[in-house]
């Protein structure tokens, strides 16, 4: 294992290839150190990956740094940390320039809450990772290192996947999540069955694995698989893990069924490639929403019936008659008046007629009877009150 070099890398101030100002350090791994830095002329940032001196030292090894370092450029998506140059310090270490991030690993967040994440939280990061590792099956590349601690989330909420190929340079293998040694070997507790055999390392199979190991513990907080040592987790691939859905109460079943065929030893079992698992998840999902919403209306149906059944019923003799219906109407409301009936009038005309001869007879009748008392036609009031004088 290359020793923690951190006391070795270049120091901040340093000035790379005359461009790249170290401000300053990041983080320090087994095989590298990652630096923030600022180009001298422009003000860009980006994040400085320096090779440690003795890795630095044998030529296979930059080799495989730099191709595996450029990987990522050759997938196409957000996820993936672009390479835009490489180079060798003073001190002969060979560096890589990349994009800066801005935020935390998986990792950390992780451990910031306890040691792991709410079920929908774990659920949506493994769905970006999925996204990202579809991409990069499609164009024949493998991560064989997917952890936490190799999945970024910036300030923004985006989800990136680092260190692309880095696993096929770790030297030695240890169980304490430090990078192991051989070629395709990675955190060892997140490796699959033939990472460690070393048959057939190179398939996509491997980061289906890494992936349902790494929800696994996000979930529960556990390894799905303990060991202490290679040996012990050889023992261990040869029973099966517990199902999520048992170990933690309230995890969706159709879910933990994904994770579980994940991590299936025999590599033919598990999903072919990341796509497939995220479309399998992405059914799953959607399956546990549908029991959820259905869990939901069953139990407020009961509750509703419960409550109707606490409900005292009126007795049959005092139970109140319906109201009649309302006839409905025979005429909409826009329509134009009908046309009276000829028979409504020639009914009403008699009646009209007898009205005006009675009120006729009446007036004549009056006038005789003023003729008959005063002996001529009555007078008006003025006029009489002028014969008196």
């Amino acid at each position: 294992m290359y020793a923690d070099q951190a006391a070795t890398g270049i120091r901040v101030g340093t000035l790379l290839a005359d461009t790249w100002r170290i401000e300053r350090r990041i983080g320090t791994g087994g095989m590298a150190a990652v630096y923030a830095a600022r180009h001298e002329r422009n003000g860009g940032r980006v994040a400085v990956k320096v090779l440690h001196p003795d890795a630095s030292a044998e030529a296979d090894t930059v080799r495989r740094f730099r191709r595996e370092g450029y990987l990522g450029n050759s997938i196409n998506h957000r996820g993936v940390v672009r390479v835009y140059d490489d180079g060798v310090t003073a001190d002969g270490c060979a560096f890589l320039i990349m994009d800066l991030l801005d935020g935390e690993t998986l990792e950390d967040e992780c451990a910031a809450r306890g040691g792991y994440l709410p079920f929908d939280r774990a659920i949506s990061v493994a769905r970006d990772v999925l996204d990202i590792l579809a991409a990069s099956h499609e164009v024949g590349v493998i991560h064989r290192d997917v952890k936490p601690a190799n999945v970024f989330v910036t300030k923004d909420g985006e989800v990136k996947l680092l260190d692309f190929g880095i696993a096929t340079m770790a030297r030695t293998a240890t169980a304490d999540s430090r990078t192991s040694t051989g070629a395709g070997w990675g955190t060892v507790l997140f490796m699959a069955p033939e990472q460690i055999s070393g048959d057939g390392a190179r398939g996509a199979r491997v980061d289906v694995w890494a992936t349902g190991v790494m929800l696994f513990k996000l979930v529960s907080g556990a390894y799905p698989f303990k060991a202490k040592n290679l040996l012990e987790l050889a023992a261990a691939y040869r029973t099966r893990p517990p199902m999520l859905d048992r170990l933690v109460p309230g995890f969706p079943t159709s879910i933990a069924r994904v994770i579980d065929r994940a991590l299936t030893c025999a590599p033919e079992d598990r999903w072919s490639d990341a796509r497939a698992m995220l479309a399998a998840l992405e059914a799953a999902e959607s399956e546990a929403l549908r029991d959820t919403a259905e869990r939901c209306a069953a139990d407020e149906w009961s509750s509703m019936t419960v409550a109707l059944a606490t409900v005292p019923r009126l007795p049959v003799a005092v139970a109140l008659p319906l109201p009649a219906p309302m006839a409905p109407r025979t005429q909409p409301r826009s329509e134009a008046p009908a046309e009276p009936s000829p028979l409504a009038d020639t009914t009403r005309r008699p009646l009209v007629l007898g009205f005006l001869a009675l009120s006729i007879v009446a007036f004549l009748s009056s006038a005789a009877y003023g003729v008959s008392v005063h002996g001529g036609p009555t007078a008006a009031p003025s006029m009489v009150a002028g014969s008196s004088r």
